[in-house]
């Protein structure tokens, strides 16, 4: 006989012990309860302390949206302390000097929260997958990635296919002017 927990699939210990496997009865002895359980959502998880990344914490680093992963700092910032033995500081995509390259400009529209939380700006009927520049910029910089804006209410959501088609043939999203 399997675990009575759904995700389980270990088999129930000899003594019958609840309906659990040796694993969830010996967690539900200590805790009284035979899962853990999301410290943000309290949703039921086999390990760890949160179900996902997005459940996580953020770091401690002012400015900075990426879930911890050690001493209260994401991945990047820990790695900064390990490396200079300093505590880690903002990076510069962080902040709102224009003085930044294309990677940072893509960096700052994930604060924005993701393009796939949008409809295609283009009017397909798909939803977005990717923020997309929308060439309006008076002061557009070039790259070697291509050209970019620092300013970001000129990104709209579009589907990889209608970005594509934009940035290739020029095709006009609709309500976009140019």
């Amino acid at each position: 006989m399997e675990c009575k927990l759904l995700h389980c699939d270990r088999r129930v210990g000899s003594k019958g012990a609840r309906g659990l496997c040796p694993r969830h009865y010996q967690y539900w002895l200590r805790t009284g309860t035979p899962t853990k359980r999301c410290a943000t959502c309290d949703r039921p998880i086999d390990r760890a302390v949160y179900c996902d990344d997005d459940c996580k914490p953020r770091c401690e680093v002012e400015g900075c949206i990426e879930p911890i992963r050690k001493t209260g700092w994401c991945a990047s910032h820990y790695a900064q302390q390990q490396k200079t033995g300093q505590l880690p500081t903002p990076f510069a995509y962080k902040w709102g000097s224009d003085d930044v390259g294309y990677s940072a400009i893509h960096m700052r529209l994930r604060q924005r929260g993701p393009a796939s939380d949008h409809a295609c700006a283009h009017g397909c009927g798909r939803g977005a997958d990717e923020w997309a520049y929308d060439h309006s910029c008076p002061n557009e910089r070039q790259s070697d990635e291509g050209p970019f804006s620092t300013d970001l209410a000129r990104y709209m959501p579009l589907c990889h296919s209608c970005h594509k088609l934009f940035d290739l043939h020029g095709l006009v999203p609709l309500g976009v002017s140019q």
